[in-house]
């Protein structure tokens, strides 16, 4: 009895790290539950989440395979963060496969569509692309980064009135939405409405004050205006910035 109320007191300590996003620290509480009882299918999803969300992809796709196999799990979510990690790993046919398993254990899951969408868009099929983030926001009419992501791969095609349409429903949804301002600044320049496009990036800035794209964006459209000096100045403050920025991120759930 005593060992069982030590290991729910971890399991306890377990989730509080969890919400603190301090993973690094609850997998050291999963590990010492290990060293003092068998593995349950319980801590195994504890741990294969850790793992994941330290972005240790291949330990938590041993574990999550483990899942599946020795316990028959067959929850959506497994699934789909197991494709998550084998996207993150660059296989995308097997992450694709196994995204597809996710959303047919839940037809709702908008999210396994965008990420199906961001895999083939990495392959550069990019029309299945379009297929799957139009169906993600047909599901969720207020899932933003499946806006930004179609818009994008659009963008990627010249279709520049259908992703400035899907940018501007984007901001209806939430008007500081990064990526779709930085989307209508770069449309903007492309069509060389230069003075609305600067407006755009200035609007980035004041959101995020270190946004590389909005710096290298803002001095690429001065320098297109003649303004070289400005232009400069925003393309070296935009170098100086080490920094990732892009939406289409592959997107993690837990239960």
């Amino acid at each position: 009895r005593k060992m069982i109320e030590k290991i729910n007191q971890l399991k306890q300590k377990i989730l509080f790290y969890f919400e603190k996003n301090q993973f690094k620290t609850a997998e050291k509480y999963i590990a010492s539950i290990l060293k003092k009882s068998e593995e349950s299918e319980e801590i195994l999803d504890m741990l294969a989440f850790s793992l994941l969300k330290q972005s240790k992809f291949e330990d938590a796709i041993k574990v999550y395979l483990k899942l599946i196999q020795k316990y028959d799990k067959n929850d959506y979510l497994i699934f789909f963060n197991l494709g998550n990690c084998l996207g993150n790993l660059g296989h995308r046919e097997e992450s694709i496969e196994y995204l597809k398993r996710s959303y047919s254990l839940n037809n709702k899951s908008f999210e396994s569509l965008n990420n199906i969408g961001l895999q083939y868009e990495y392959s550069n099929k990019l029309d299945k692309a379009i297929k799957y983030y139009s169906s993600a926001i047909k599901i969720n009419k207020e899932f933003e980064l499946g806006y930004t992501n179609l818009a994008g791969v659009l963008e990627k095609q010249g279709e520049l009135d259908k992703a400035h349409d899907l940018y501007e429903a984007c901001l209806r949804i939430n008007k500081i939405n990064i990526d779709a301002l930085l989307g209508l600044a770069n449309i903007n320049h492309m069509k060389k409405n230069y003075n609305q496009s600067n407006k755009l990036f200035l609007k980035v800035l004041k959101i995020d004050e270190n946004s590389k794209n909005a710096y290298t964006g803002l001095g690429g459209t001065l320098l297109a205006q003649g303004k070289h000096e400005n232009g400069l100045e925003m393309l070296k403050k935009g170098s100086g910035i080490v920094r990732f920025e892009r939406g289409h991120e592959m997107k993690i759930l837990c239960d």
